[in-house]
């Protein structure tokens, strides 16, 4: 469960940015829209728990992350919210399988080499698990970002415009891996993205530049 109220947000040289209140189950798939400055951005970093916001609440799991201190925060988004950035953030020295390995080490989380296995066997890159980052292709490093967001079962998912700059193809690829592997995780989906192509995947929308819901 994902839920925020009386959310808002300012930058230190912007206007405040003002959010709908808004509560997505277990399981749902979502679609955040609306065009560049209406804070789809900033809305994933605040359910993510990356940033605080200026005012309001958010709930993961009947918890308000935003009551947390920062330690304390850092450690629940490990554990249960699973992340896809537009810039993927991979550490280019490491390995595939130690990328993952470092995500279940910063969420206090033990080594489970079992499970690192399975999520690359799932996303076509066990035979990459000892390449490092660096020499991976564009679309391989988008796998091994996502695998990286699943790998500790979270119950929430967010990715923030993972099929910008792709192809027909490639973006229905991402689309259907990012919903298998949330169904596989029974988690939440939240998708921030420009993309009306994404509709077909995600039936549920929440509009910033309208402040609606959508089924």
């Amino acid at each position: 469960m994902l839920q925020i109220k009386d959310l808002a947000y300012r930058y230190r040289d912007g206007q405040p940015l003002h959010f709908p209140d808004w509560r997505a189950e277990a399981g749902e798939h979502w679609w955040l829209s609306g065009p560049s400055g209406t804070g789809k951005t900033t809305l994933l970093h605040l359910l993510a728990g990356l940033l605080s916001p200026s005012s309001g609440a958010v709930r993961v799991n009947e918890q308000t992350i935003t009551d947390f201190p920062s330690a304390a925060r850092d450690r629940f988004r490990g554990r249960h919210i699973g992340l896809v950035f537009q810039r993927l953030h991979l550490l280019p020295a490491l390995t595939v399988a130690a990328n993952l390995e470092l995500a279940r080490y910063l969420a206090g989380l033990p080594r489970d080499h079992a499970r690192i296995e399975q999520v690359l066997e799932r996303l076509g890159l066990a035979d990459l698990a000892g390449r490092r980052a660096h020499q991976l292709s564009q679309g391989q490093a988008q796998r091994v970002a996502i695998a990286r967001a699943v790998v500790n079962r979270p119950s929430i998912l967010l990715a923030d415009e993972p099929t910008a700059s792709l192809d027909d193809e490639n973006a229905r690829r991402v689309a259907e891996l990012l919903c298998e592997q949330a169904a596989a995780c029974r988690a939440t989906l939240v998708v921030a993205s420009h993309d009306t192509r994404l509709a077909r995947w995600l039936p549920h929308r929440l509009d910033l530049a309208e402040g609606r819901v959508a089924a």
